[in-house]
């Protein structure tokens, strides 16, 4: 009789061993249904004993807080913060009255460093103290307006300064028309740094350093700087300081400076967004910016003719006063498509019969896309384009939307226009001093017999896509280092470039016209009885792009469809798919992402799976298998 080597016994058992484990599954399979509903009875009553104890912790409310106790609590509270107020305005007191009397440049800078107020001395040594910080900008001139319309012109004196305007109120700095309020949480910034926290708005390389560097670069200037030392010397700074400017901390303020700064807070828009989590490609919504501009100026004039006040009266520039949602995405801001105010002249008349186109307008000028950081950033591509938007519209006043197809205003004024041109150069010509200035035909009198020199709506129009163009090629030929200067950011920029230049006229002109004829059509809209046959002509205007009779409906998609179809069509002819980046870009990531974890795992896998596979125990157990399949199959 054959006997088996010990070897081969080994290799038996753990054929049968790792056999009866395959098995096991199936072996379960065949349990009796008795067992199984058993289990699964026990189970479900342990289920519900588990649900019954969740729920009891749900609803147990702990014992009320008796109130003598939390009027107590509160009390105590609300004397630790009056207590620290009042410290913090005795220190800020004795630091401004030592301000207000030095002629030591050495004991004014050390104030500084220890967290005084900063007056227009400060200011005036920014440009210098940001090239210690390593950021350079040329000519940075920062003006400072005070509540009585004052303004104060500190740094570069020349005419093609880069320039930041500033706001002193209530002894407050704050960025005039800066990014929206929440996007510079993450400044670090102490007590008194209001001035601080405002040019980090305007500078985002000031985001990396906190209120602490800042100071002491600004101390260490006044201490260098000769013109600044003769300046506190011979005491040109304290009738300044007497009158009350300098600017501190915003957490500082009285109460009522305090709500006063509560009533002036942007306000939500009465209108959520529709879908407050999409987001937009950077394309799509610079390009929007550009076409939404003679959608709003459309919407203007209508308003302006309905309130009997002139086009001008009616929107300013200005930071915007209304959004519909805001960003919880750090790579992402909730940009505004126009960045524009409503005139306090037109807010007085948009009240009760107006309360529909008042609505309407919020909803426009409050509507925001969640865009890329770079293309919104104060600093960059979004400044300039907020810059542009009120000044071009303010050109395209002269251009009447109410005729089909428009054409200019009968009683234009040639004179307001050509300084209208004036301004629209003096902004381009800060953004790039080598860009040639835009021009109107010359209205000379030998110009008009030998060409013709008619100013017509289709001018306008070339002035404004010509203003759009020098903006981008002023980033696309930035050589320095910046936020925009990078090649995602340049691929964006030349696509927008190729639409703005081949943008038809006609179109441009169409988004006007049909704004103004919404605008009309909201106002000639009888309010909702309730008939079938009002819901359905109100589901119609809405699909046209229209406003609902009722104004409880509006959305931003509604409102700028005109915009976006007319972006997609131009943008197609120009064989370019606005929203197209974003998603390629997400699905070439995702791609790469897979291809690289499927190769990672099959070479961490491919040599267990090998060495599994060649010992012979499972050779054995796979054979056997077979074996035995075999013989059933037969």
């Amino acid at each position: 009789m054959m006997m088996y080597q010990p070897e081969q016994e080994r290799v038996m058992e753990e054929g049968e061993s790792l056999l009866t484990t395959l098995l096991r599954p199936f072996a379960n399979l065949f349990q009796s249904s008795a067992t199984q509903d058993t289990t699964s009875e026990w189970e479900r009553t342990m289920q519900r004993h588990q649900t019954y104890q969740r729920q009891q912790e749900r609803h147990w409310e702990p014992e009320p807080i008796p109130v003598m106790q939390t009027v107590q609590t509160y009390s105590t509270q609300q004397r630790v913060t009056m207590a620290q107020e009042t410290v913090t305005k005795q220190r800020n007191a004795e630091q401004i009255s030592t301000l207000k009397t030095t002629t030591s440049p050495w004991q004014f800078a050390e104030m500084i460093r220890k967290g005084a107020q900063m007056d227009l001395t400060c200011v005036e040594a920014v440009p210098e103290a940001l090239k210690k910080l390593n950021i350079n900008i040329p000519n940075l001139a920062i003006n400072v307006s005070d509540e009585s319309s004052n303004t104060y012109r500190c740094g570069s004196r020349t005419d093609l300064s880069t320039v930041i305007e500033l706001d002193l109120i209530n002894n407050h700095f704050q960025l005039r028309g800066g990014p929206k309020q929440g996007q510079s949480s993450n400044i670090r910034a102490g007590d008194n740094d209001c001035l601080f926290e405002s040019l980090a708005q305007a500078i985002p390389q000031l985001l990396g350093v906190s209120g602490e560097e800042f100071r002491e670069k600004l101390a260490e200037c006044i201490e260098s700087n000769p013109d600044i030392r003769r300046h506190i010397q011979l005491g040109k700074h304290q009738d300044l300081l007497q009158r009350g400017l300098f600017g501190g901390d915003n957490r500082g303020r009285s109460v009522d400076r305090d709500e006063g700064r509560k009533r002036r807070r942007r306000s939500k828009s009465p209108f959520v967004h529709d879908d407050p989590e999409k987001e937009t490609s950077a394309l799509e919504h610079l390009l929007t910016r550009f076409f939404a501009i003679f959608d709003m100026a459309g919407a203007v004039q209508r308003t302006a003719e309905h309130l009997g006040i002139p086009r001008s009266q009616v929107v300013r520039e200005g930071g915007s006063e209304h959004q519909d949602r805001s960003s919880s995405d750090a790579r992402c801001h909730a940009a505004h498509v126009m960045r524009i105010q409503i005139t306090d002249r037109a807010n007085a008349q948009l009240t009760g019969s107006n309360a529909a186109l008042n609505e309407h307008l919020i909803t426009q000028i409050g509507y925001t896309e969640l865009v890329e950081k770079w293309a919104n950033m104060w600093g960059g591509i979004g400044q300039n384009i907020d810059e542009l938007q009120a000044l071009l519209l303010k050109l395209l006043e002269v251009v009447d939307f109410s005729q089909g197809p428009p054409r200019m205003m009968s009683n234009y004024s040639l004179e307001y226009l050509q300084n209208t041109v004036a301004s629209l150069n003096k902004l381009l010509l800060r953004i790039d001093p080598n860009a040639t200035p835009v021009t109107l035909p010359d209205q000379g009198f030998w110009a008009s017999l030998f060409t013709n020199n008619e100013i017509t709506a289709d001018t306008i129009i070339e002035i404004c896509k010509e203003s759009f163009v020098i903006v981008l090629n002023k980033w696309l030929n930035a050589k320095h280092k910046h936020f925009m200067n990078t090649d995602s950011n340049k691929k964006v920029l030349k696509q927008m470039l190729t639409v703005v230049k081949n943008s038809n006229t006609s179109n441009l002109l169409q988004l006007g016209r049909d704004a103004y004829k919404k605008i009309a059509q909201l106002l000639s809209a009888k309010p909702k009885c309730g008939s079938d046959k009002t819901d359905k002509d109100n589901d119609k205007d809405n699909d046209k792009g229209g406003v609902s009779s009722n104004g409880n409906k509006t959305s931003g998609v509604t409102i700028w469809g005109s915009v976006k179809e007319t972006v997609k069509t131009e943008a197609a002819s120009c064989n370019v798919e606005p929203s197209s980046f974003l998603t390629t870009a997400l699905w070439i990531l995702l791609g790469i992402a897979i291809t690289v974890a499927i190769g990672f795992a099959i070479y961490m896998a491919a040599p267990v799976i090998i060495k599994f596979v060649s010992k012979p125990a499972v050779v054995y157990s796979f054979t056997k298998i077979i074996e035995v399949t075999t013989v059933v199959a037969g």
